[in-house]
């Protein structure tokens, strides 16, 4: 069952008597040697002396150092604590006696079983771990505390609600009632005074570090943009994407960084470009927020339709046969381009191909039918064939001289050629290619025509004044 929280399964209690006292005794034995590791090494960051103690890689970049034996019941800890909850007092005690405050210049964000485990973490560490206390207790308790992680400067706290609606901060040991992102820790109070405000915005998640650079001349919406701000998630498999509220175009916003390395870039206050590191992919937009263009990780990049998020064209990187693909407004392909030259033509909204036309070669063009079978070739010495789509054979055939020839669809064999200069019109042939009857040029008194046998001897002709003769 899915609670508010978004969690599939609320976290519930153990009910294995010998794990149960396992994980009380290692939790000890760990409170122990934190206290003792913090005691030996202030200005360390790193455990590494302790030989109990190794690196051990979670997910993607989290790096923490602890003891194996805890590492491989992290998640266990976390189960026990969590599931003993039952208001947020619980999880200010658990803060207060099971968290001791550790900075990381490394900054990095653990997940909450991990600090839980290790027994001490910074800011960021304790207001990750609060969030996902509150989330879990909201799951058993059926209530969305919207519980969020917002930082200002250097400094990160958890902000959530209570029931009656009320507005809290929990900053790593202290909990407190604000109305105002200010209110939200002390650290935050001297960023209130105009003279104090920054340009640059931080807000943590676990893989998420935004930094939100806005235009100096926006100075007095800086509040109401943080409380914007604030208000987005900034979970584990946060995307760019998901952070532009439309309202950002009014405030100037510069740009959006983030730790995976992705960005959004905005120009005079206007959204120009977001990088997807997750995707390798990088946005650009026009003057009136529409997409202009997309660059993929392998290289091509598209151009859109404005206004509508539909491609019109893929451009394809230097390395590839194809140069570029334009489609229509539905999706359909319309013409490729190869690099040497070539291109295709499609018939509209198919993916057919409706002509080819060769860069190189004796064949320039070639047109073919919605089956896909050759009709029309135009070679690059200026002649023609158009061909029976049933056969494949050439039908016609236009020669550079003006001269045509019919061919037998079936046989291929030429029957009849015409002819655009000379006395001779027309012929018509055997099968073995001799002639069989010949047209000549029409004059002032007439048409003339000749018959001859299959021998290729004239038998019969038709003068100009409509006379035939019997040729013996």
């Amino acid at each position: 069952m899915e609670g508010p929280s978004g969690n599939k399964e609320c976290i519930t209690g153990l009910n294995d008597p010998e794990k149960l006292m396992r994980i009380q005794s290692q939790l000890l034995l760990l409170q122990t040697e934190s206290s003792v590791f913090l005691q030996n090494n202030p200005e360390q960051d790193k455990p590494e002396k302790e030989k109990s103690v190794k690196k051990i890689k979670l997910t993607k970049e989290e790096v923490i150092y602890f003891n194996p034996e805890i590492f491989d019941n992290a998640e266990e800890y976390y189960r026990y604590i969590s599931s003993n909850i039952e208001n947020v007092d619980d999880i200010m005690a658990v803060l207060n006696g099971f968290i001791t405050y550790y900075e990381d210049p490394q900054n990095r964000v653990h997940p909450a079983e991990v600090t839980l485990a290790a027994g001490f973490g910074d800011c960021d560490n304790y207001a990750w771990l609060a969030k996902k206390l509150l989330d879990d207790l909201g799951c058993r308790k059926n209530f969305n505390f919207n519980a969020r992680v917002i930082g200002l400067g250097d400094h990160a706290v958890c902000i959530y609600t209570e029931r009656n609606g009320d507005t809290y901060s929990i900053d790593q040991h202290k909990r407190i009632k604000t109305t105002s992102i200010y209110e939200a820790s002390p650290l935050f109070e001297p960023f209130k005074d105009p003279s104090n405000e920054i340009e640059e915005t931080v807000l943590y998640g676990k893989d998420v570090e935004a930094r939100i650079t806005l235009d100096q001349t926006m100075k007095n919406n800086y509040e109401r943009i943080l409380f914007m701000l604030y208000k987005m998630d900034f979970s584990r498999d946060f995307s760019p994407r998901d952070a532009l509220p439309e309202d950002w175009n009014k405030y100037k916003i510069t740009q959006v960084n983030f730790k995976d390395e992705s960005g959004i870039i905005y120009k005079n206050g206007k959204l120009f470009s977001i990088f997807d590191k997750s995707k390798n992919e990088r946005d650009v937009f026009d003057e009136d927020g529409d997409l202009k263009q997309r660059d993929f990780s392998d290289g091509k990049w598209a151009t859109f339709y404005k206004g509508t998020g539909k491609i019109r064209q893929i451009n394809y990187p230097e390395k590839s046969e194809i140069k570029n693909e334009v489609f229509t407004m539905n999706g359909t392909i319309l013409q490729k381009t190869y690099k040497d030259g070539s291109f295709e033509v499609f018939y509209e909204n198919t993916d057919k191909i409706y002509q080819k036309n060769y860069a190189s070669g004796d064949v320039a063009v070639e047109v073919f039918d919605l089956q896909g079978k050759l009709t029309q070739r135009n070679f690059r010495n200026g002649i023609r064939e158009a061909y029976n789509p049933e056969t494949g054979k050439v039908a016609t055939r236009y020669l550079t001289n003006g001269t045509s020839e019919v061919y037998d669809p079936k046989s291929g064999v030429l029957l009849t050629r015409y002819f655009d200069n000379g006395d001779v019109e027309d012929e018509s042939y055997s099968g073995e290619g001799r002639v069989m009857e010949r047209g000549f040029r029409k004059n002032k008194k007439g048409n003339k025509r000749e018959w001859y046998d299959k021998n290729g001897k004239l038998i019969q002709i038709k003068n100009f004044e409509g006379k035939v003769q019997i040729v013996n």
